[in-house]
């Protein structure tokens, strides 16, 4: 009882004794804060930090990713930005990411938000092409895999939310960027720049911001691929006097694609906040982007054995692997033993914008937060329809040359091209 005692009194006694030292050493620790100099870190390693709180403070299952800095993402859209949130896989399109699958579903069991709020689909479905938003345009972006009370429902695979940013957060600022990219094969330089502008007033009370981006691209990609398949077949088969131990095979119909690609995609956001007290946040946003482009396909197809008659065949090489190096089709200026090739040309254009405007009022009281929201959304997607011209022709000779040490092999046509006898 004596040490249980004796022990309560020292703790009294010391209980006593520390507010006058916990008061001097709160002095001090507000004058050392007073004095204090604050040194803001900003780039990769404050994104990643930022990131990894959210998904600190996150209750449910929840990848984010966030700016590098003011309107900076690595990326050229929302589509590639994602690439690097793990179970996020990207769908590609003429090699630029265009939607997600997430933990393996689809875009048609994810949910698309912006700001908080669905943002209208040019798709018939829930999927959303999310290259048509480039990524200076957006502060972050949240991966849901889990949901919660707070979030829409319908995301079965993840609710993915992209949010702009808001003038108050930026702050007073000015940020831009031009650059140009250079395609090798179509020859040339494509610009693309973005423009940001935020401004505050009345000591950071209200604020507006401003941001803008322009992409501009060509490119070219050439393409060699064989149609229906290949076939075997012995020297005997296509010469009169072929060896019948000497074979290779051939494609039925050799294609040569040309696929130019002409993309177009121009977007800007505008934001207004006004926070009158720390308790009344009020906030008006807006999306616009546009995306369009002009796909345009040149084939050139040949019919080595398909609607040709072996006995037009004057001339075949074979290689030691196993495939033909050369063949000849047709005698020059003798149109009754003709080769067959077609001339195709297709055209995939694409046409589609999007826009959302929105309004938000939150207000605490106490330990109630109330929070009025309103959006309006809509997409289209005004593409024609895919066009082919197919233009087959009949002509005097044809020769394909693959042992020319290229990737692609040569072609060569006679001078006589359908004559109007020909059926």
């Amino acid at each position: 009882m004596k040490r249980n005692y004796l022990a309560f009194a020292i703790s009294l006694a010391l209980a006593s004794s520390l507010p006058a030292y916990g008061a001097d050493d709160e002095e001090k620790q507000q004058n050392e804060e007073t004095e204090m100099e604050v040194i803001e870190v900003r780039g990769i390693l404050s994104s990643l930090k930022e990131a990894q709180s959210i998904k600190k403070e996150a209750d449910n299952v929840v990848d984010a990713l966030v700016a590098e800095d003011i309107g900076k993402f690595p990326d050229s859209n929302v589509a590639e930005a994602m690439q690097r949130i793990p179970g996020v896989s990207v769908n590609r399109l003429r090699g630029e990411g265009q939607s997600v699958t997430v933990r393996g579903l689809s875009g048609d069991y994810n949910v698309t938000t912006l700001n908080g709020r669905k943002i209208a689909s040019e798709t018939v479905g829930r999927d959303f092409n999310y290259d048509l938003i480039a990524a200076e345009l957006i502060g972050g972006i949240q991966v849901n895999k889990t949901q919660q009370a707070s979030l829409p429902e319908g995301g079965i695979g993840a609710i993915i939310n992209i949010d702009t940013l808001k003038p108050l957060n930026v702050g007073s600022k000015v940020a831009g960027s031009i650059e140009g990219y250079y395609n090798e094969r179509a020859g040339e330089t494509d610009p693309q720049a973005s423009l940001l502008i935020s401004e505050t007033f009345n000591d950071d009370e209200l604020g507006i911001l401003i941001s803008a981006n322009h992409t501009s691209s060509f490119t070219r990609f050439d393409s060699h691929s064989a149609q229906w398949g290949w076939n075997e077949w012995s020297e005997a088969e296509l010469m009169p006097d072929g060896d019948p131990n000497v074979s290779g095979r051939f494609p039925s119909w050799p294609n040569i694609m040309v696929s130019t690609d002409q993309r177009e995609r121009s977007g800007g956001t505008l934001a207004l906040q006004w926070r009158p007290t720390p308790e009344l946040d009020i906030n008006f946003d807006a999306l616009y982007t546009k995306y369009e482009i002009e796909s345009t396909g040149n084939m050139i197809s040949l019919a080595l054995f398909e609607g040709t008659n072996l006995d037009n065949i004057q001339d075949v090489q074979f290689g030691a692997d196993g495939h033909t190096n050369s063949i000849t089709i047709g005698e020059p200026g003798n149109m009754d033993s003709p080769a067959i090739a077609e001339l195709l040309e297709s055209q995939n254009p694409r046409d589609s914008d999007a826009m959302q405007v929105g309004l938000n009022l939150n207000y605490i009281w106490d330990n109630f937060n109330f929070n009025v929201d309103m959006a309006y959304s809509e997409a289209e997607d005004a593409s024609a329809a895919v066009s082919w011209v197919v233009v087959r022709t009949a002509i005097d000779t044809l020769t394909v040359n693959r042992d020319n040490g290229e990737q692609v092999p040569d072609i060569s046509f006679g001078d006589t091209v359908l004559d109007e006898n020909i059926d």
